[in-house]
């Protein structure tokens, strides 16, 4: 896998459950990219789709295309 759901796997944020964190992941497109335990359906968010970036967890993701150089 190459892109933004592997960069979510090096979050940092020791202390803190990985479904409190949202990853903003930028280069030729900007994510924001967020897990949880159970679906959740937000209109206009992409997801939730099963076990996309962390094994056993739902993945949300929203952003837009070709912001970067």
């Amino acid at each position: 896998v190459i892109g933004a759901d592997v960069r979510g796997h090096g979050l940092i944020c020791e202390g803190q459950p990985v479904t409190s964190r949202l990853a903003v992941i930028c280069g030729t497109s900007s994510c924001h990219m967020g897990i949880s335990k159970d679906p959740i359906f937000v209109p206009g968010v992409w997801g939730p789709y099963f076990s996309a970036m962390v094994p056993g967890f739902w993945l949300n993701e929203g952003g837009q295309s070709v912001t970067g150089k």
